[in-house]
């Protein structure tokens, strides 16, 4: 689905947490890389605070993965990541 930049930024604004998905444009390693794409990013709440993730390329290559998802999306939900532990995403910086 595609949708404005204006219109994903008034819903997306105070959200706490941005993930990123990689498989539309490819991997991305940090928050600069993604305010690089469009600068009304910068303006988000989770983008001011640090708290974005990207998907790896292999999130929709591996249809068994859908329970690892689920747990990557928990554990950063709940601010209960490890890092090492994550299957199919990652912090930017």
């Amino acid at each position: 689905m595609n949708i404005q930049a204006e219109t994903f930024y008034d819903i997306a604004r105070d959200a706490d947490i941005l993930i990123y998905n990689s498989t539309i444009e490819g991997e991305i390693t940090s928050i600069s890389e993604l305010v690089g794409k469009s600068s009304i990013l910068s303006d988000i709440k989770a983008v001011k605070e640090g708290n974005v993730w990207c998907t790896g390329q292999n999130m929709f290559q591996q249809t068994t993965g859908a329970a690892d998802m689920i747990c990557d999306l928990n554990a950063v939900f709940t601010d209960t990541y490890d890092s090492a532990d994550l299957t199919y995403l990652h912090r930017l910086e």
